[in-house]
């Protein structure tokens, strides 16, 4: 079996496909708390489905922390601050108005980074061969 040398996964182009899975990823993660149902239960599975979204995210933070950096502060910091803030479904739906637009704002912002990372990231892309 091959091993990718450093060379390829400090690549333009493997760098710039990390931080899209993780945008991806990042972008799943406000399907579950786009909208706030405070008196809503959850089931297991919805739970469940939370639950393998952060750890998705969570086993990606060190490719994508790798990846992104030097055009994003602190952003595994950021991103463990919002999934610090959202411990499950049914915490994040029973959150106050003003804690879960914070969230939100949290959120969204991390995202506007995310893609300003990716416009930087395509920049740096080689130009293909002719």
């Amino acid at each position: 079996m091959a091993t990718k040398s450093m060379k390829e996964f400090t690549s333009p182009q493997y760098r710039l496909q990390v931080v899209k899975d993780f945008a991806v990823l990042w972008k799943n993660l406000f399907q579950f708390f786009a909208e706030k149902e405070p008196e809503r239960k959850f089931t297991a599975q919805e739970e469940q489905a939370f639950e393998d979204t952060i750890q998705n995210i969570t086993v990606n933070l060190f490719r994508f922390h790798e990846a992104v950096v030097p055009f994003m502060k602190n952003p595994t910091e950021s991103v463990l601050k919002v999934l610090g803030d959202t411990p499950s479904l049914a915490a994040v739906h029973s959150m106050s108005d003003a804690t879960f637009s914070k969230t939100q704002v949290d959120w969204h912002a991390l995202f506007i980074e995310m893609n300003k990372a990716l416009g930087k990231l395509t920049l740096i892309q080689p130009k293909p061969r002719k």
